[in-house]
């Protein structure tokens, strides 16, 4: 093969194809890193969007019991746990977004209860809320086990998920 010359034709386009390669690939790398930054922000919205959610429903609860000096029911606290997958054994992986969908809709079933004084709310009925029910997310199918339940005047609840094959 020949040398390419400085003024040659044939130098101009390995220039020019190199340097067009080279700003593609940069504009790749580039795209790479900001959706990769817009995801985990788009993750944080959708969490800190669920936290305001709560502290609302709480807040209005608590402002509507103000008046009265009883033990009430303040905060929902839900504990996910994360089960065996019935077809082969393995542990369930959830996605985080996943994760917080069904943490939300869990608290969303007891909203009703905040600001309610404590010696009115029946546990057993409080557990069977939740316990043996199904959510559907996307295409996957789980179903919920209430574990644990602790009531005073926060509600904790440790909730174990299974996915449905």
């Amino acid at each position: 093969m020949g040398k390419l010359r400085r003024g040659s034709p044939g130098y101009l386009f390995c220039f020019a194809v190199g340097l067009m390669a080279g700003i593609l690939l940069g504009a790749v790398a580039l795209n790479i890193l900001v959706s990769h930054r817009i995801d985990s922000y788009h993750k944080t919205i959708a969490q800190l969007r669920a936290d305001i959610r709560d502290k609302d429903s709480r807040l209005e609860k608590l402002e509507q019991s103000l008046n009265t000096q009883k033990y009430l029911l303040q905060a929902v606290e839900v504990t996910l746990l994360f089960g065996q997958d019935g077809k082969n054994g393995a542990i369930v992986e959830v996605d985080e977004m996943e994760r917080m969908e069904i943490e939300s809709n869990i608290k969303e079933k007891y909203v009703s209860l905040l600001g309610k004084e404590v010696d009115t709310i029946d546990v057993d009925m409080v557990a069977e809320v939740v316990d043996r029910r199904i959510f559907k997310i996307g295409t996957r199918e789980y179903v919920l086990h209430v574990v644990r339940l602790i009531l005073s005047e926060t509600l904790r609840i440790w909730v174990r998920v299974e996915v449905i094959d």
